[in-house]
């Protein structure tokens, strides 16, 4: 039997971690609202996906992945001449109380021209990072006018 103050620190945590969804769900997800007008967003855990982005926009690619497990995101393949990243991936926990938890690396592209690639990520661990990746993700992605 658990005692009275497991349990509310078991209520408190499942409030906190609520407050935490409810905030990124109704809020309209903090990290995409400051997007561009035009912006393609996608988020993804694993598998194939497509987005579309204007010229004036910017391509925002979200990755799940676990803080604990020693794997990294990185861009694989991209058409230099059709996306430009900008800056450096962005790691943010989704539940900063949890070590190990679950993680969201954001990685952020400036289209340059209109035209189709396909982005593929892969997760690899940095001591490992000529070895064959983990998970791949490959995203369609279009520039349009």
């Amino acid at each position: 039997m658990m005692s009275i103050e497991s349990v509310q620190t078991v209520a408190v945590r499942a409030l906190a971690t609520l407050a935490f969804v409810a905030s990124g769900v109704l809020g309209g997800c903090q990290s995409t609202s400051s997007l561009p007008a035009g912006s393609g967003s996608v988020r993804v855990a694993e598998g194939r996906r497509a987005v579309s982005v204007k010229m004036s926009g910017l391509l925002h690619v979200e990755l799940v992945g676990h803080a604990g497990t020693g794997f990294d995101w990185r861009l694989a393949a991209n058409d230099p001449s059709l996306f430009e990243p900008v800056g450096t991936p962005h790691i943010t926990p989704l539940d900063p109380g949890v070590m190990g938890g679950k993680t969201i690396s954001t990685f952020q592209f400036r289209p340059l021209r209109t035209g189709e690639t396909t982005l593929v990520f892969e997760c690899v661990r940095p001591s490992e990072w000529n070895e064959p990746a983990g998970k791949t993700v490959q995203i369609e992605a279009k520039v349009g006018g």
